[in-house]
């Protein structure tokens, strides 16, 4: 249904009070900048990626933030997604779901997530627009509105937190 999220999803964290620190929690071992982490990805031929999966399966990484971090924060994410070798100019649109639990396992054993959103629903920063499909080979930054009561995943005070595309 999707391109599959390849290797990359940072969260940017604010850590504890306001005034803290940010922290990025990042699934990889490529640069913590996103535009140099796209560069190294689309140039080590030795990464292998499969595009897409079965409908109703997830993709996704678990994030466990040290004690001394919470209340955790989630200010944005970068993702660099993959493309299929057959076609490198694909989007879709998806759904990113963020859960939080105590469950130390790759399920987070909760009914549903505490904060989802569609990517035809991100404003597209260059156009202004609703709608921000996921791009093969493209390297995205989201931000999330704090303004917004909706606009966010909720603080997290405790437990692992899990990012998932569906």
């Amino acid at each position: 249904m999707l391109l599959r999220v390849l290797l990359v999803a940072a969260l940017l964290l604010a850590p504890g009070p306001a005034s803290a620190v940010p922290k990025t929690y990042k699934h990889d071992q490529f640069n913590a900048d996103i535009a140099t982490a796209a560069l190294e990805i689309a140039g080590d031929l030795s990464i292998t990626t499969q595009p897409g999966w079965a409908q109703g399966e997830a993709f996704g990484q678990v994030f466990r933030p040290a004690a001394s971090d919470y209340p955790v924060t989630i200010l944005g994410m970068d993702l660099v997604l993959a493309a299929a070798p057959n076609a490198p100019g694909g989007s879709i649109n998806g759904t990113i779901e963020f859960w939080t639990s105590a469950s130390s396992g790759a399920n987070p054993g909760t009914a549903a997530p505490v904060f989802a959103l569609s990517t035809a629903d991100i404003r597209d920063p260059e156009t202004g627009l609703p709608g921000l499909p996921l791009r093969g080979d493209t390297a995205t930054q989201i931000e999330f509105e704090w303004e917004d009561p909706n606009g966010h995943p909720p603080v997290n005070t405790e437990g692992n937190v899990w990012v998932m595309s569906a």
